[in-house]
């Protein structure tokens, strides 16, 4: 006689384990969610603390989302080194990065620094109490940045 364990479990067919739904890449969680098997097939995902989504996708901070993508992390340093927490709130943000290489080789990013303008441009690029979306950028065409100067919006399709 052959003996086969039941779906979900592993083994010999005489001795079966459970095959937990979190042991494998986080059950298809996000990687900063917790895992729970809830049934035989069945898990439930959610964002761990300090993290917010629907468990499979999950966001930390603004500071912690800028620092983890490479085409912002330059512009997360600028914000560290010159200790600007303006945007370390519940938000809303919403921020318009340049690309960090950008910021690395445009030399009016040298001049800014050695000038001590940088905190002013960084500024210049974050917008509080809104967060936009592109369909937002489409229909207005000023909003005010933290620096206090208006952005005027433009787009062409």
């Amino acid at each position: 006689a052959v003996c086969n364990c039941l779906k979900g479990y592993s083994g010999d067919g005489k001795t079966c384990t459970y095959i937990s739904l979190c042991s494998q890449n986080n059950g298809g969680c996000s990687e900063f969610a917790i895992c729970n098997d809830t049934e035989l097939t069945e898990r439930t995902c959610t964002c761990k603390p300090n993290y917010v989504g629907d468990g499979f996708r999950c966001r930390g901070n603004i500071f912690q989302e800028l620092l983890r993508d490479s085409n912002t992390s330059r512009f997360y340093f600028h914000l560290e080194a010159l200790s600007i927490r303006d945007i370390s709130g519940p938000g809303p943000f919403t921020l318009f990065v340049p690309r960090t290489d950008i910021l690395n080789n445009d030399p009016r990013v040298r001049d800014w620094v050695a000038k001590g303008m940088m905190a002013q441009i960084l500024r210049y690029h974050m917008v509080g109490c809104a967060s936009l979306l592109y369909s937002d950028l489409t229909t207005f065409t000023n909003i005010t940045s933290l620096h206090g100067d208006p952005i005027h919006i433009s787009y062409s399709q």
